[in-house]
């Protein structure tokens, strides 16, 4: 009898015990309270304004929200904006804002804010990076009471709606300006679903769930942002659990992470063109006969083939995908024969040519500009390679201190006038501007792009766009090579990741674990 009823008490334990392992682990899934999101490179900026790389953009939509919201599929919903009327010429638009609204810090969102925030945005003693997508609609601003807000411009402004609901927009405490002033990047509050925790710069950015948030409440408390270069260790990261979402993925890997069942694989055609711009102020660029040598003597299509793998398309325009206003211009098909032919015509004597590039920034980056080096070699062109950090490149862009750089443009407003302007119009050009890379200066050109911003007609905008690209093409500031796939992996108990492919994010406000 004892040797039964201690059986049985061993049986009940062995059962009791598995209950509470089993328990357990149920509750270590449904507890598990943060989301790692592994990057291939740092964001620059967490100051909305002055942030103009797509991974700062996708931090800066969680802590700040913009008047309007931009949806998955590429729509606009109300934000800090309930509604808005304009009048029938499109000179004036009268917002409403959302009443109740605070920021981080305890201040209130109010018509006085908001004006705080445009007046900061269009200063010229600021200068923000952004200032381009204010000045042309959001002068002559007029408090109507203290939820109402008036603009009125000189011109219509075409892609307005789109600028509104555009991260660069995002809405910043005064208090926090105030105390911080231009370190806000390193103290960013604003009214967004997640707060700032801390920004260990090389490491981690960490936010947490705002639990006064005035929409919808994330179910996830703590977002954990980890930058590490090496496509390798993001994947060990990745399939070992550590990592819950890890972006900028070798096309190498794609086939292989597809077969392993405890991941979602997305490759999502982003707007992104990659190619290089040009120091058209460097006396061996100022030709144009070399900057065509150099388009023909690359061959896009092996590129895609057999660096990117399929998980990007050959382009000839300086936008493209779904971006408002891609339209199909003149390309520089591979022919290196007609490459050695315009450097003769030009006089190039062999002078060197250094490619400035990132190595984990954007897919293959690296290895996309090495290969540019070798076609350019083989017809006889004296070029290095030299890779720079993010912040640095975008400095020596500035400065104009380089030759040719392999950077992409992609218009997250979803509308081709972000690339278009900032990007070529010739009061872009640093110092006066900060955008303007090439240092582009056609008059004839920033006249097509001022006409196509104001033009309300659809079809009439869409030509003068067309009109625009086709002049690219044809000066070749910018050298286009590819509309960049973005590969994301995602482990399968992720739930709710949003992808937001006209602005380059991948968005987790509303993700959970399963």
């Amino acid at each position: 009898m004892r040797s039964k009823w201690n059986l049985m008490v061993s049986g009940m334990m062995v059962i009791l015990f598995a209950f509470v392992l089993l328990s357990n682990a149920g509750a270590q899934v449904s507890t598990k309270d943060t989301l790692v999101f592994v990057m291939g490179t740092e964001p620059v900026s967490l100051d909305p304004p002055n942030a103009v790389d797509a991974l700062s953009l996708l931090v800066n939509r969680l802590i700040y929200d913009s008047p309007l919201q931009a949806t998955e599929s590429g729509d606009t919903e109300p934000g800090l904006f309930t509604h808005w009327e304009h009048s029938a010429d499109g000179l004036t638009w009268t917002y409403h804002i959302r009443k109740g609204v605070k920021f981080h810090d305890g201040t209130l969102l109010n018509a006085t804010v908001v004006k705080e925030n445009w007046d900061r945005n269009m200063s010229e003693v600021k200068k923000v990076g952004r200032r381009s997508f204010f000045t042309p609609w959001a002068n002559n601003i007029k408090i109507i009471d203290e939820y109402t807000i008036q603009t009125r411009s000189s011109e219509p402004f075409a892609p307005i709606i789109s600028f509104l609901a555009h991260g660069s927009g995002g809405m910043i405490s005064p208090a926090a300006l105030a105390k911080y002033g231009d370190k806000i990047n390193q103290n960013p509050v604003g009214t967004g679903p997640y707060r700032f925790v801390e920004w260990l710069p090389g490491n981690r950015i960490i936010l947490e769930r705002n639990d006064n948030y005035w929409g919808p409440k994330p179910k996830i408390k703590r977002l954990d942002f980890r930058f590490v270069k090496e496509s390798g260790a993001r994947l060990m990261m990745l399939e070992s659990g550590e990592a819950d979402i890890v972006q900028k993925i070798s096309p190498a890997d794609v086939e292989r992470l597809q077969n392993n069942p405890s991941l979602d694989v997305r490759v999502e055609p982003f707007n992104r063109v990659m190619g290089f711009y040009v120091n058209t102020t460097v006396p061996l660029l100022k030709d144009v006969r070399f900057r065509q040598a150099l388009a023909y003597a690359i061959d896009r299509q092996a590129i895609t083939k057999y660096i990117m793998k399929g998980v990007a398309s050959p382009a000839c325009s300086v936008i493209g995908g779904t971006t408002y206003g891609t339209a199909t211009v003149p390309c520089y098909e591979y022919n290196p024969e007609k490459a050695k032919q315009l450097l003769k015509e030009a006089g190039y004597r062999g002078e060197p040519i250094t490619i400035e590039t990132t190595k984990g920034r954007s897919t293959m980056d690296l290895e996309t500009s090495v290969a540019v080096q070798s076609y350019w070699q083989s017809v006889g062109i004296n070029a290095k390679v030299m890779v720079q950090e993010f912040a640095t490149l975008q400095q020596l862009l500035i400065k104009g201190t380089y030759q040719v750089a392999l950077l992409g443009a992609s218009p997250s407003t979803g509308d081709g006038d972000q690339v278009l302007r900032s990007r070529y119009h010739s009061d872009f050009i640093p110092p006066k501007g900060a955008t303007n890379y090439s240092r582009y200066a056609n008059a004839e050109y920033d006249k097509i792009v001022i006409a196509q911003l104001s033009e309300l007609n659809p079809s009439k905008r869409l030509a003068l766009m067309k009109q625009a690209q086709e002049m690219l093409a044809k000066d070749l500031p910018f050298i286009p090579l590819y509309r960049l796939d973005e590969v994301t992996a995602i482990r399968k108990n992720l739930k709710g990741v949003q992808t937001m492919s006209t602005m380059e994010v991948t968005d987790v406000r509303e993700a959970y674990f399963e």
